[in-house]
């Protein structure tokens, strides 16, 4: 019930509910959120009572992996990364490559534009230019709404 409590409160204030009929004698709902979407299936008893509550994995949409993306950057750069706002797998990667990140973002200069470019093994993919070069850049959320894979070349 947590997890799902967290992948509430990452997903934000809720904007729709769309019926999208039945799967398997299963309710199927398309519902939209602030930050994402995500499919709800549901089934109730004989008595009335919610038999079935599947929640799948959220999708994010582009505009919050965008702001995570411009957030984490803008911490790598100064020197301060938020490892609370990261999966713990992440954390590890990037308290390993931390300097060498912070190195090479501080000689990019300054945060110029990201421009999204579409999807790449599950996560989104942003052109990003600095002051002194162009990046690119994936990002992921967990369904909890944190940091689940970041990477730049």
């Amino acid at each position: 019930m947590d997890s799902m409590n967290a992948t509430l409160r990452a997903l934000g204030a809720l904007q729709a509910i769309n019926y999208e009929g039945q799967q398997q004698g299963t309710d199927v709902y398309d519902v939209r959120f602030e930050n994402g979407e995500t499919v709800w299936l549901i089934s109730l008893s004989q008595d009335g009572k919610i038999a079935t509550l599947l929640l799948n994995r959220p999708t994010f949409a582009q505009s919050e992996t965008e702001h995570r993306l411009r957030q984490v950057i803008g911490e790598l750069h100064n020197g301060k990364p938020d490892y609370n706002q990261m999966e713990p797998t992440l954390q590890v990667v990037v308290r390993k490559q931390a300097e060498m990140v912070m190195t090479k973002l501080q000689a990019l200069g300054s945060l110029q534009s990201i421009t999204y470019k579409g999807r790449q093994q599950g996560a989104d993919v942003y052109d990003v230019r600095f002051e002194n070069g162009e990046t690119v850049w994936l990002i992921s959320l967990s369904p909890e709404g944190k940091i689940a894979s970041l990477l730049f070349q």
